[in-house]
């Protein structure tokens, strides 16, 4: 009876033990899904941030490229404005004995007044206007350049220009151009 008290005891540690290496088994089972499910989104992740760092060099590239071009056509168009014609002291002394006192910033300041002379209508709720004085080349006594725009759009007019017997400026329109 000892014996066999001690066969049913054996039998029962083992099956204590088998049924705790399965428990075991089971818990190992599930760790290593959940690892390998970690690992996916891991790889997943990593192939995202791959594709993303190569979308953001491709725009950061292209952006460059728009800065470097626009950075050329300002050079060009500062290169355009230095050799433009200028008023002549001669010029000034007229404009002076006709009542303006610094003519050049008179007429420029005149002008950024008149926003009714710009012949373009101004987009998505801007207002077109001449808006500092580096936008105006005072070309002669006659002649003026402005540039204008409303915020979306801009274009530039060539002017002709008198100043009245009372000193009042007297604008004329001549040509005009709207960028597209």
């Amino acid at each position: 009876m000892k014996d066999l008290l001690k066969g049913r005891i054996l039998l029962l540690i083992i099956f204590v033990l088998g049924a705790g290496a399965l428990y075991l088994a089971n818990i190992n089972v599930g760790y290593l899904t959940k690892i390998n499910a970690i690992q996916t989104e891991l790889a997943e992740s990593k192939k995202q941030t791959s594709e993303l760092e190569k979308k953001s060099s491709e725009t950061e590239a292209g952006l460059r490229s728009e800065i470097a071009e626009i950075g050329s056509k300002l050079e060009t168009a500062d290169m355009r404005l230095e050799t433009m014609p200028q008023l002549q002291e001669s010029e000034v002394q007229q404009l002076k004995e006709k009542g303006l006192k610094d003519p050049e910033k008179d007429l420029k300041l005149d002008l950024m007044k008149r926003q009714d002379l710009i012949p373009y209508k101004a987009v998505l709720g801007g207002e077109m206007g001449v808006y500092s004085e580096a936008n105006i080349h005072i070309i002669s006594a006659k002649w003026a350049a402005a540039y204008f725009d409303d915020g979306h759009i801009n274009g530039i007019m060539l002017l002709k220009y008198n100043i009245q017997k009372d000193g009042k400026i007297r604008w004329y329109v001549m040509d005009s151009f709207l960028y597209q």
